[in-house]
């Protein structure tokens, strides 16, 4: 279902912005609200027009986004409407430090009699000495000290990480609420939209993140105040693994050293598999 969705008088008047088109979910209840408004071919230097995309619509209440279609896919889920939509009133008064500590010790507590992934989302064989993670949850990491500017911080990034893409133009305040308005599943086998949302929300909080681009199941995000020290960093990957888990399992499969690529790291990289 295609809805009509006007955007900012601004951005109707300009021949800058690429071709695009009005997409809304096909699991919307029948509400018919539009949840994305998004280009109908990918988008050359989409990255550097992120910035450009935020500085303008952010204060209208639109977040901008790269998005990335499934390979093989061009048309999924962005252009076919693979989306459920989560309520923002839905995430009210939920801790995101009570979620990571339940998908942490889902995760670190879950031994199952096999070396390798089971069929349950999650479970691994002990994984605190498989991986060298911490022998227990101790809780969120605290705030990291901004180096830089976290808009223009997270411009450049755009610009570097993503240099091809489809735009993408979400009716939300800021990225962590654009995932839960879009109804994101890229991380259905871990956790689910409404998770994810609330944990980046509080990653934009504490690290002066910025939720830049979306995959089928990759999330990217910049971070202006990352952690500077091993210790913190730690932290920070604790975090990571619980939400997911495949950065480092599926990676260097040692927490010690993904917790090294985060000291002063730029930006965060997340694919759940």
């Amino acid at each position: 279902m295609v809805t009509t969705w006007h955007l900012p008088a601004a951005l109707e008047k300009t021949d800058e912005l690429p071709p695009g088109r009005y997409v809304s979910p096909l699991r919307d209840n029948g509400s018919g609200t539009p949840v994305l408004w998004v280009t109908s071919q990918p988008v050359a230097d989409a990255g550097a027009y992120w910035g450009w995309l935020h500085a303008g619509c952010a204060p209208e209440g639109l977040w901008p986004l790269v998005l990335l279609p499934l390979d093989g896919e061009p048309w999924a889920p962005w252009h076919d409407g693979e989306l459920e939509p989560v309520p923002l009133d839905a995430l009210a008064g939920r801790d995101p430090g009570l979620v990571l500590s339940q998908l942490w010790h889902a995760m670190a507590e879950s031994p199952v009699g096999d070396d390798e992934l089971v069929d349950t989302p999650g479970a691994w064989k002990d994984a605190i000495v498989e991986l060298g993670l911490p022998e227990m949850w101790d809780g969120l990491a605290p705030a990291g000290t901004p180096l830089v500017d976290a808009d223009a911080h997270a411009a450049a990034v755009g610009t570097d990480v993503f240099h091809s893409g489809l735009l993408g133009l979400v009716p939300a305040r800021c990225g962590s609420d654009a995932i839960a308005v879009l109804g994101w599943d890229g991380a259905q086998n871990h956790t689910g939209a409404a998770e994810v949302a609330l944990v980046t929300h509080s990653w934009e909080q504490r690290f002066g993140g910025r939720v830049i681009g979306l995959g089928y199941d990759t999330l990217e995000m910049s971070v202006a105040a990352p952690p500077t020290t091993l210790e913190h960093a730690r932290q920070v990957a604790a975090e990571h693994f619980a939400l997911c888990p495949d950065n480092i399992a599926q990676g260097p499969e040692d927490f010690d050293l993904y917790a090294q690529h985060l000291v002063g790291a730029p930006n965060w990289s997340f694919w759940w598999d």
